[in-house]
């Protein structure tokens, strides 16, 4: 359930980013979800929706989530590129590890977060950007 919890962090940070550049009306969101952040994307999108409904100047904008896929660096061999893991098997507990030389001493590049990405305000459609939770 901390999808819920995580949608609340964005919707402040949607929120603040509108205030902060006086919008009246948001149109649309765009919505980066690391891999690794291990939110579930459909439940994401399920709980803001929900949520922006629920707020005048957000309600029916139109969101746009992708998965941001991820990468890492290999402290032991220096490889970077994407991860390989057993999250497809264990959701819970996930398991990272260099696909060349099987440490786990590794250091996340990318894909270890959830950003706001892009929003379109009021009636110039103007983008402005959000910020990271």
């Amino acid at each position: 359930m901390h999808e819920f919890t995580a949608v609340k962090n964005i919707i402040n940070i949607i929120l603040k980013a509108a205030r902060d550049n006086n919008a009246e009306k948001i149109y649309s969101i765009k919505i980066g979800i690391g891999e690794l952040t291990m939110l579930e994307k459909n439940q994401i999108q399920y709980w803001l929706k929900l949520m922006l409904d629920e707020i005048d100047i957000a309600k029916n904008s139109k969101l746009n989530l992708h998965i941001i896929k991820g990468v890492i660096r290999c402290q032991e061999c220096n490889f970077k590129g994407p991860l390989e893991s057993t999250m497809e098997l264990n959701h819970l507990f996930p398991v990272i590890k260099c696909p060349e030389c099987e440490s786990n001493n590794i250091e996340i590049i990318k894909g270890d977060r959830c950003l706001v990405e892009e929003m379109e305000v009021d009636k110039y459609n103007e983008s402005i950007s959000g910020g990271d939770n």
